[in-house]
């Protein structure tokens, strides 16, 4: 299944900068006042006054499919970005924004092939480098609608030019369902007026190790170790419909002992989303523990992958400032090993540069 999808980024600016790119975003439009935007008609959101929105689909969800596409835009102008709102049609699964080193035209492709992952092959004739590294993340999201406000002075800076992969996962299936059987999702990116003294990063780790046994419980633990402490400004634990509880723990790698807990989620379709508001102030954490707990009630072996009813998930969402230019793979591991800089030598993949 390759669902249509017209995606359109539009900047914003003020005091000079560019005026507003604007394209019809073939929306359903409301009809009248027994609409209910999201379940029997699409979202809205004004686009913010400084900065940019991105808005996703619409493309076809029909009933008892999943579909994951992503799409290529590129920045219009210099931003750090210091406010996001999002706004979904019902059945979004998550929407993450990325960006690579490289450069490609405007478009949108069915990303739905784990293994093809940052490989694509109908990009690769598109002009994707056949050695491309992987996107890196910048931020994501799985809730339904989000207002989230960064602490002052810490934003996201993205620069004139500089690439973006979106992707977009909508569930119209058993554990999931899409009212509208259509993808639609708008995302504001709200600039700061002047540069903001700290930059945002978020850390992705994905456990894509997992293997439920058939009519058993299930307990996974992973660590994220930090080369240097870093300050928490928002965090939301990821998982499917077998996950029961997911977990977020300080954590000292020297001691390794446990700290106090800083997340916890019970509600896999609509994960709490922690924001330094939440802990009162950012915490300041050298190292977490990630304990996710689930529960497989199906006669077969479930293992990690995309799929909301096939699949499962084990994802850590952290976002913090400073900067490191961070990869997860380097520094996430499984109890009973080390993060990749310390037990194979590659200080240059965590550290700051």
């Amino acid at each position: 299944m390759r669902p249509r999808l017209l995606a359109v980024l539009a900047l914003t600016a003020c005091g000079g900068g560019p005026a507003a790119v604007t394209v019809p975003p073939d929306a359903r439009p409301a009809d009248g006042p027994a609409c209910s935007p999201g379940l029997d008609c699409d979202v809205s959101l004004p686009p913010p006054a400084q900065g940019f929105q991105l808005r996703i689909g619409p493309f076809d969800v029909p009933a008892g499919t999943e579909a994951l596409r992503c799409f290529w835009r590129k920045v219009l102008d210099d931003v750090d970005v210091v406010r996001i709102e999002l706004a979904y049609n019902r059945g979004s699964h998550h929407i993450d924004l990325y960006t690579t080193p490289y450069a490609m035209p405007d478009g949108d492709f069915d990303c739905s092939q784990p293994a093809e992952w940052g490989n694509w092959p109908s990009q690769v004739v598109r002009g994707l480098p056949e050695t491309a590294t992987p996107p890196r993340m910048v931020v994501g999201f799985q809730n339904e609608s989000l207002v989230w406000q960064l602490p002052d002075g810490v934003g996201y800076r993205l620069k004139k030019g500089q690439q973006l992969l979106v992707q977009s996962h909508f569930a119209n299936a058993r554990s999931q369902l899409t009212p509208t059987a259509r993808g639609y999702a708008l995302v504001n990116l709200h600039s700061a007026a002047t540069p903001v003294a700290q930059q945002a990063e978020t850390l992705f780790d994905e456990d894509t190790e997992l293997k439920l046994v058939p009519l058993e419980p299930y307990e996974r633990v992973r660590f994220c170790e930090f080369p240097q402490p870093v300050n928490l400004i928002g965090m939301f634990g990821h998982f499917h419909s077998r996950g029961r509880r997911f977990r977020v723990f300080e954590w000292d790698p020297l001691t390794r002992t446990q700290g106090r807990q800083l997340y916890e989620n019970q509600q896999w379709d609509d994960p709490p989303w922690y924001t330094s508001a939440t802990w009162g102030g950012a915490p300041v954490v050298r190292a977490i523990r990630i304990e996710a707990d689930y529960e497989n009630t199906e006669d077969r072996e479930i293992t990690w992958g995309y799929y909301v009813n096939q699949n499962e998930h084990c994802e850590t969402y952290a976002m913090y400032y400073p900067k490191l230019d961070l990869l997860a793979g380097c520094a996430c591991y499984h109890d009973g090993e080390q993060p990749e800089y310390i037990a194979h030598g590659h200080p240059e993949r965590c550290a700051p540069r």
